[in-house]
């Protein structure tokens, strides 16, 4: 398993920001985000009450919280960002603010930024739209317990991202907080209430661990983010269940993969993360719709049309929709290309995911990923590095051609080709024939499992095993610890055409000829190979040149390798 620890979330520490600047005391908060975005909201506060504007860059979530917050103030600010973030709405929350008596007023008079804001915050009963943002409602959440009396807010229409008010409500709750609520739909804060400061510790975050999630369910490779909690509140843990619906725990199981029945998922909850499930929708052969995504045409860019723009780039049909996007997946069409970022980080970094099982794709404007994470290339580096060090390991009966094949890849990519039953008869000095002959399989299998454990420790090498070697769950522990198995599966009647002229092989059962037994002991083993494996290759294909068959077989491994990251 390969362990990544993920910067802090940026949603919890721009909250966790606001709560500590607003307690008027000294709060610690251990593991917050360095990131653009939090220097931004960061450097704002520290300029409150000054005469200059607040310049916010394109932080969404700093604009709109500083916008709340600052209509509780006796005096006035103006809140603004780059060119995309005045091109982002605010108009329904300097709505709901003028509601509750705040002297707000976007200063283009289109509903975006710059933003005029004066307090006081009178309080009493505001309506607000929950189907652009939820950012809207956290800053008023956010905001209300400063106003002079209470406040209680009334969702209109469907609220986005609900998750994300959670968030806000839990660490409101930490900071000394308590909000009642009527589901989603009514809010009520009592006047009177002061945050607490305290040392806060911030978890990881979700949606930057979805890129390495996201690399998991391509390779097949367990990643642990190590300081995301599996019962998180952020809305992106959701993220996990809608990549487990997307792709199998062996998302390649064959060098041809069947269609899958159209698939429709509900990204409203976590449309940060919806974008990595959107590129992973390309390596999934068949329809995926991810559906309740308009909020996002208004984030750091028009993400389903980038989406849809730069899927295509890689060579896979996708098309936007009203409030989603279609994707038509297919791997084995998808090929490298230049990726345009449209200077947004969620961008690039769920292409940057991509690139993992495409080598040579390329991400354009690389450093946007500072506005979260700015150290995102050298993790993603370090996960490559690690999937590249795992071997190949071929099983299968005699006669699947684990032998040959493994030998012309080691060749073909530099690798150390390795025999398990090579390498015992090298260390015994007689055939297998010879040993089991002399003193049976018994101890046959007990050289085979000490073999197999001075395997634990090769790196990089392509590895063939015996027949039986992977029947011993114990053997098969231990090279899964290190290493992509595939099986190399064949008709019992191409094997015996195979290996009939051979007459250096035992029987297993001691009853038959090798031949005669070989469909019996297939059938006991195929299930186990199944099931061991990370991928199975149908290896029956014959040509009249052999060689030609050989490379063939070697050219596919190539390709599922590099779809699993483990050779650029």
């Amino acid at each position: 398993m390969i362990e990544i620890s993920v910067p802090g979330s940026k949603s919890i520490t721009n909250r966790a920001l606001i709560a500590a600047a607003l307690s008027g005391g000294k709060s610690k908060l251990k593991n917050a985000l360095e990131s653009d975005d939090t220097k931004f909201l960061k450097r704002a506060l520290g300029k409150i009450g000054g005469s200059q504007p607040l310049f916010c860059g394109n932080a969404g979530t700093a604009v709109r919280f500083l916008t709340a917050v600052l209509a509780t103030q006796p005096f006035r600010s103006v809140i603004t960002g780059d060119a995309r973030m005045q091109k982002r709405p605010i108009q329904d929350l300097l709505d709901a603010l003028k509601m509750l008596g705040a002297d707000v007023r976007a200063l283009k008079n289109n509903g975006c930024p710059p933003v005029s804001v004066a307090g006081p915050l009178l309080g009493g009963i505001c309506k607000l739209k929950g189907n652009v943002s939820s950012q809207f409602l956290s800053g008023l959440l956010l905001a209300a317990p400063l106003a002079r009396n209470d406040v209680t807010i009334i969702i209109d229409e469907h609220l986005v991202s609900k998750p994300y008010v959670d968030l806000t409500l839990s660490v409101m709750a930490a900071f000394g907080i308590r909000v009642k609520r009527n589901g989603y739909k009514k809010f009520f804060i009592k006047a009177g209430q002061k945050y607490r400061a305290r040392n806060f510790e911030i978890e990881g975050d979700a949606s930057s661990a979805s890129y390495f999630w996201g690399i998991s369910a391509l390779t097949g490779e367990p990643i642990n983010a190590v300081n995301v909690p599996k019962n998180s509140l952020q809305a992106d843990i959701r993220f996990l269940a809608a990549a487990q619906k997307l792709l199998s725990p062996h998302p390649l199981p064959s060098a041809t993969i069947s269609h899958h029945q159209p698939l429709t998922i509900n990204c409203s909850d976590f449309p940060d993360s919806a974008m990595t499930l959107a590129v992973l929708s390309a390596f999934r052969k068949g329809k995926t719709i991810l559906a309740e995504l308009a909020n996002l045409r208004v984030k750091e860019c028009d993400r389903l049309h980038a989406l849809a723009s730069e899927l295509k780039r890689i060579g896979c049909r996708a098309r936007e929709l009203p409030d989603g996007i279609a994707i038509n997946g297919n791997p084995e069409k998808l090929h490298p290309a230049k990726i345009k970022t449209y200077n947004d980080h969620r961008m690039a970094m769920c292409f940057g995911m991509a690139s993992v099982a495409l080598p040579g794709l390329r991400i354009e404007n690389p450093g946007c990923v500072r506005k979260t994470y700015p150290n995102f290339w050298k993790d993603l580096a370090r996960v490559k590095s690690q999937l590249q060090e795992k071997n190949l390991v071929l099983t299968g009966m005699r006669g699947s051609g684990k032998s040959r094949i493994g030998a012309l890849l080691g060749r073909a990519l530099g690798r150390r080709f390795i025999d398990i039953d090579d390498l015992i008869e090298e260390k015994e000095k007689k055939s297998i024939s010879e040993i089991v002959s002399r003193r049976g399989w018994k101890y046959f299998r007990l050289l085979e499992q000490k073999t197999v454990q001075k395997l634990a420790s090769i790196r990089r090498a392509i590895i063939a095993t015996g027949g039986g070697t992977l029947m011993d769950p114990r053997n098969a522990k231990i090279l899964k610890q290190n290493s992509k198995i595939v099986f190399l599966e064949c008709p019992v009647k191409i094997m015996r055409r195979r290996i009939g002229a051979s007459t250096h092989r035992p029987s297993l059962t001691g009853k038959k000829n090798f031949l005669d037994e070989l469909a019996e002991i297939y059938e006991k083993r195929k299930r186990k190979y199944e099931a061991v494996a990370d991928a199975i290759m149908d290896v029956s294909r014959q040509t009249n040149r052999k060689r030609r068959d050989f490379e063939f077989k070697r050219e596919r491994l190539i390709a599922l390798m590099k779809r699993w990251g483990m050779i650029e």
